[in-house]
C-alpha cells in the first residue's frame, strides 16, 4: 500500500500503484489506512468518481478519521461537488482543528465559490494552528494580502517562517532574527514539479538534526535542487557524500 503511494507520487505508471493497493485492499479489506490509501490512489490517477465509494467504506469502518474525510472532501471537489466537499472538510476539522490538509481543502472550495471573506477566515485560522510556515514569494504576498495579518503578526503565531524565493534562494525568519540562504546551482533542469515539497523535505530534516538555521536553509536549497534535475516528484536520489 505504501509502495503504491510512492510510486503514484512519481508519476510514471498509472497501472503499477493501483495494481498494488488493489491487492493489499484484498488481503486486508479491514484496514482503513490501506483502504483510504487505495482511495487516495485512485484519486490521483483521474479516478475521482470511483474513489469516492472506496473511501465511503474506510469512512464506516472508522467514521472519524480526518484524513479520511478530507480524501474524501478532495474527491468531492474535484467532481464538482463544493457542497459535499465542503461538509467532509468541516467535519474533519471538528474532530481535529489542526488538520491544515482539511483547512487548505476548505480554502480552496471558498476560492472557488468567490467567497473571499470566509477564504480568508480559514486562512487566518490555518496560520493561528500551524507549528511552522513555508510559502513561496506569490503565496506570501497572497496571503499577506488576503488576511490582513503583517509579517510580525504572522510570527507570533509560529515558531519558523520560511519564504522560497526561486532562484534567489530563501529567507528564513526565526527567533527575532532573518537568515538569507542561497540556492544551488542546478546543473540542468528537468522538471520543476516537487522541488518545494523537496526543500522542505532538506530544511526539515535539518531541523530535526537541530541544526541552525543557515544550514537548514542549505539542507533545502540542496534537497530542492536534485529534485529540478530529474523528472518527477521522487525519482531524484542521492548519497551522504554527493549531499
Amino acid at each position: 500500500s505504501s509502495t503504491a503511494v510512492v510510486l503514484t507520487g512519481n508519476g510514471e505508471s498509472q497501472n503499477i500503484p493501483v495494481v498494488f493497493s488493489a491487492r493489499a485492499v484484498i488481503e486486508f479489506p479491514e484496514d482503513t489506512l490501506i483502504i483510504n490509501n487505495f482511495g487516495a490512489v485512485l484519486r490521483m490517477m483521474d479516478s475521482g468518481r470511483i474513489s469516492v465509494p472506496v473511501l465511503l467504506y474506510a469512512k464506516y469502518l472508522y467514521p472519524n478519521a480526518p484524513v479520511i474525510l478530507t480524501n474524501l472532501g478532495n474527491s468531492l471537489f474535484e467532481l464538482y461537488d463544493d457542497k459535499s466537499a465542503e461538509y467532509f472538510y468541516n467535519k474533519a476539522l471538528q474532530i481535529n482543528p489542526d488538520f491544515a490538509l482539511a483547512r487548505h481543502g476548505l480554502v480552496s472550495v471558498y476560492l472557488k465559490q468567490r467567497n473571499i471573506q470566509k477564504a480568508i477566515e480559514e486562512l487566518f485560522k490555518g496560520v493561528e494552528g500551524a507549528y511552522s510556515l513555508f510559502l513561496n514569494e506569490y503565496e506570501s504576498q497572497l496571503l499577506l494580502k488576503h488576511t490582513g495579518l503583517t509579517q510580525e503578526e504572522i510570527l507570533k503565531h509560529v515558531k519558523f517562517y520560511v519564504i522560497t524565493l526561486g532562484k534567489e534562494g530563501a529567507v528564513i525568519y526565526a527567533g527575532g532574527k532573518e537568515y538569507r540562504v542561497n540556492s544551488v546551482q542546478p546543473e540542468f533542469v528537468a522538471d520543476p514539479t516537487g522541488v518545494g515539497d523537496a526543500f522542505r523535505g532538506g530544511f526539515l530534516r535539518g531541523y530535526l538534526l537541530e541544526l541552525d538555521w543557515v544550514t537548514c536553509g542549505q539542507m533545502g536549497a540542496v534537497a530542492a535542487t536534485f529534485c529540478l534535475e530529474q523528472k518527477g516528484t521522487q525519482n531524484h536520489i542521492y548519497t551522504i557524500d554527493k549531499f
